[in-house]
């Protein structure tokens, strides 16, 4: 399946969410480039959209967006092989609800001439709360979810930046989402049903395209922190990263275990969780490992329905993990294009 396309129907607009979750909160720091002294405006790589990029923030190396690392602050676009209609769906009081996300208001806008829905609510991760606003346009056949986080602490700071970049965001609907892989620290290969989605510079996220209608959404992430982390003690580490995942709530731990990854020392929990849009029961799986200065994560979130069929697959896609040899260079996307079924790093 190729790089940027989603399952299609309303489990595409869940798998959206999920991987934008999973790339936006798990594993982003800021990216090298440069913070811009003043505005500008910079198309978002892998999409068909242009943002403009306000002083102090930075074209993002880690995820189609902009962000400011030091104030947690953020603008992601996601684009979803979905009618509008159907994405609409998903940002239903009710929706957002079962996503964890507290409504504040919804509205109808304007955005160069597209009708679009912008949302604003509040979502609580840990012991943290972040202002959100979600645009969202589209046609008949695409949709594009454009999302502003701030914490709420920042709020009185960057609400009118973020709004500001969000009223003037540029669409261009001809586009077709065709991201490639990009280059990354690490190689991971495809093991059926489970194939890669989406590629960033630090991460890969894979999913079933035939996931069972009603059920949620199987998403494996495999990727790296940017950022120099103190892990510490490994396996409670492990478990707070589990934790911190936004997707699941009522964690109950069923086995730890040591597990490599490649060469390197790593702790694997396999746990039973709840998704907190649905409230269908789940299965998780993690490998988390470090190499002394950054981790490296492989987690897999399956319907209990779908565990017994697709932890295989998850086996063997963490089994595949290698690391480069020592002074590889970056391979980038060509490199990757080399491997069917591996996303390829350096």
């Amino acid at each position: 399946m190729p790089a940027g396309l989603l399952p299609e129907g309303r489990g595409a607009v869940r798998t959206g969410l999920r991987i934008a979750a999973c790339i936006g909160a798990a594993l982003w720091v800021a990216g090298s480039l440069a913070a811009q002294e003043a505005e500008t405006r910079q198309p978002i790589h892998g999409t068909g959209v242009s943002l403009v990029v306000p002083p102090g923030f930075r074209s993002s190396e880690d995820f189609p967006g902009i962000g400011r690392a030091e104030d947690l602050s953020s603008v992601m676009v996601t684009e979803l092989d979905v009618p509008l209609s159907i994405s609409n769906e998903a940002f239903s009081q009710d929706a957002l609800e079962r996503r964890g996300l507290e409504m504040h208001k919804s509205e109808s806008v304007s955005v160069e001439g597209h009708p679009a829905t912008r949302v604003f609510a509040t979502q609580h991760i840990g012991n943290m709360n972040f202002r959100k606003w979600f645009l969202l346009l589209g046609n008949d056949t695409h949709s594009v979810l454009i999302t502003a986080t701030t914490p709420v602490e920042s709020e009185e700071k960057y609400r009118d930046v973020l709004l500001h970049v969000l009223d003037t965001a540029h669409w261009d609907a001809s586009h077709a989402a065709t991201a490639a892989p990009s280059a990354l620290p690490f190689q991971v290969k495809e093991s059926p049903p489970l194939h890669i989605v989406r590629s960033a510079s630090d991460s890969v996220v894979l999913t079933d395209a035939a996931a069972v209608k009603g059920h949620v959404a199987p998403v494996v992430t495999v990727g790296v922190s940017r950022a120099t982390v103190d892990v510490g003690n490994l396996a409670a580490f492990a478990k707070s990263r589990l934790d911190e995942t936004a997707s699941l709530d009522a964690i109950h731990v069923e086995s730890e275990q040591a597990h490599a990854l490649a060469t390197l020392p790593g702790h694997e929990i396999t746990a039973a969780a709840r998704d907190t849009e649905t409230g269908r029961p789940v299965r998780v799986r993690q490998i988390l490992a470090s190499d002394g200065s950054r981790y490296y994560l492989v987690q897999g979130i399956f319907d209990s329905e779908d565990a017994a069929r697709l932890l295989p697959a998850f086996d063997a896609v963490a089994a595949s993990f290698a690391l480069p040899p020592p002074g590889a260079g970056p391979s980038g996307a060509a490199g990757a294009a080399s491997a069917p079924g591996a996303a390829k790093g350096p």
